[in-house]
Parts: structure tokens; C-alpha cells; sequence
């Protein structure tokens, strides 16, 4: 069945493997984009701060609050000297006729002089207290501002990259569809659709590299040896499980941890750069990676035409 030389089919299974690599990265940064996408621009809630706002405030407004505070704390103060004034005899010659209010009138004299200063101090403090909070109020609600503009500039250059992300997806999945189509010289696909993902084609990559098979049907063929080493949990074979578990396949499966390593490096490059908005995608060398493999992965589909019908 298998008309295509040795070193014809590692070339094949390559360029399949890494076309399916390119895949991954490009997936992985439009899910990167999807996750980002819907948490920018967002506008959150502030707390108000629940004291006046001095800035706001009235003269006139400002004045009654300084009266009627004075009266509050002249009251406050009243009560305990209350005892002291009668307790002490304090007399005003003015009131000798009338000791009840001279008693009350010289309590709230001395309570209205004390509060005067605690008048001037707590009002003060709390003055303070609120253009701090009005201040960092004002602060987070500029903060907030700054941020939603320059997340909405971030969010344009992602909905534009994401685009591109998607050409060059579906122009390098049409490109893998091809390659999974080919047929070889007798018109047979090269590659069993069952085993059309990167963990299978990775490890027999890895096996007719090291010389372990020469082909991929038979008895001693790479099929028959990805399925035993499957069914005796020697290598894993679900590419979930081996992105959780990527160390553990270092030794068993190095071809596939290797490319594997590669493509979270792609991905975290990528996506740092869409982040950043330190350049234009379709200026990137990982584009011009793609670009080029395409090119090789469609001229080795022509050829294994040319093959196949001897043209």
C-alpha cells in the first residue's frame, strides 16, 4: 500500500505535525483573545463616599453647619458642667435675682466657650476626613476613566488581530484537510483518518526516526505499535491529559513533548504581543513561519500528485 519512500513519509508525517502545531497556537491565541476581550472596557462600581462633599459645599451651607454643630457641642458640654456650675456656686452679678437662670445661663456660657475650640477641631478633622475620601473617590473614579479608554484602544487592535487569527486558521486548516487527503503512488491515503491528530503522528514520527519501523501498516508497522503501547499505558494518548501532565511524557514520548514545548512557547509569545500591542501580527515571524509552511505543505501536496499520476 505504501508507495512513498522512508525518508518521503517522515517528511510528510512532519509537515502534518507541524501544520497541526500551527493550529494549536493559532487557536490558542483566539481563545487568549475571547478571554481577554469580554473583561475589557468594563466599567465597575464605586463607592460614594458617604460624607458631604466639601468641594460642593456652600458659604452659607457651610456656615449653618458650623453654627449648628457649636450648639450641638455647647449642649454636649452643658450637661456635665452642669453639676460643676452647681456644685461651685458660680455666680454672674447680672442674674443675682434670678439664681435658676443665672445657674442655666452660666453653664451655657462656659459650654458654649469650650466648644468653640472642639467645635473648630472636630469639624476640621472631619472637613479632612472627607476631602480624603472625596479625593480618592475622585481618584479611582479618573483611574477608572483612564483605564476603560485605554482598554477600548486595546480592544480594537484585539477584534482587528483576532481577524487575521482567523484567516490564517482556516486558510491552515484547509491547507491540513489537504494534506490528510493525500493519496500515494497505489491511491490510498497516506494517513488513516483514525489516527489524523497530533499524538498519533508525532509518535510515529518518533518511531521511524529511530529506525523502530520503516512503515506504518503490518504487523511491525507504527499503527500496530502506537496501539499496543496505547493499550499498555506505556505512552499517553489523549492530548488533554498530556498538556496537565506535559513532564511525565518527556521520556516515553519526547518527539511530542518537544513539539509540544514549542507551541506553548508560540502561544505565550503571541499572546504577550496582543497584549502589549508591541507590533502587528502579520509582521511577526510566527506568521512568516506559517506562511512559508504553507507554501511547503502545498508544493508537497503537488508532488505527491505528480507521484501518484506520474506526471
Amino acid at each position: 500500500m505504501m508507495a512513498t519512500t522512508d525518508m518521503s513519509l517522515l517528511g510528510y508525517l512532519r509537515q502534518v505535525a507541524k501544520t497541526q502545531g500551527e493550529l494549536i497556537v493559532l487557536q490558542n491565541s483566539i481563545n487568549m483573545i475571547d478571554r481577554q476581550y469580554s473583561k475589557l472596557g468594563v466599567r465597575y462600581q464605586i463607592k460614594q463616599p458617604s460624607g458631604s462633599n466639601p468641594y460642593e459645599e456652600s458659604k452659607i451651607l457651610t456656615f449653618f453647619t458650623y453654627l449648628f454643630l457649636w450648639a450641638f457641642y455647647t449642649f454636649i458640654i452643658a450637661f456635665p458642667l452642669m453639676l460643676i456650675v452647681g456644685l461651685f456656686g458660680f455666680r454672674l452679678p447680672i442674674l443675682h435675682e434670678h439664681p435658676i437662670l443665672r445657674f442655666l445661663a452660666t453653664d451655657l456660657i462656659i459650654s458654649g466657650i469650650l466648644a468653640i475650640p472642639c467645635n473648630i477641631m472636630l469639624t476640621n478633622s472631619s472637613y479632612r476626613g472627607n476631602k480624603i475620601e472625596w479625593d480618592n473617590y475622585q481618584n479611582q473614579i479618573l483611574s477608572q476613566e483612564n483605564r476603560i479608554r485605554n482598554e477600548n484602544v486595546l480592544k480594537e487592535h484585539l477584534a482587528e488581530q483576532r481577524q487575521e487569527l482567523i484567516y490564517s486558521y482556516n486558510e491552515t486548516q484547509g491547507v491540513l484537510q489537504r494534506l490528510y487527503n493525500v493519496l500515494d503512488s497505489s491511491g490510498h491515503l497516506i494517513l488513516y483518518p483514525k489516527y489524523r491528530d497530533l499524538v498519533p503522528v508525532t509518535m510515529f514520527i518518533e518511531y521511524l526516526d529511530s529506525g523502530r519501523c520503516s512503515r506504518l501498516e503490518g504487523h511491525e508497522g507504527a499503527y500496530n505499535i502506537y496501539e499496543n503501547e496505547a493499550r499498555l499505558n506505556l505512552i499517553i494518548t489523549k492530548l488533554d491529559v498530556i498538556i496537565q501532565q506535559l513532564d511525565v511524557i518527556r521520556e516515553n514520548q519526547y518527539y511530542l513533548y518537544q513539539t509540544l514545548v514549542e507551541i506553548d512557547r508560540k502561544s505565550d509569545s503571541i499572546c504577550q504581543e496582543l497584549k502589549n500591542m508591541s507590533s502587528s501580527l502579520s509582521t511577526t515571524e510566527f506568521y512568516s513561519e506559517i506562511t512559508a509552511s504553507n507554501t511547503s505543505a502545498l508544493a508537497m501536496i503537488e508532488g505527491f500528485r505528480v507521484l501518484k499520476h506520474g506526471i
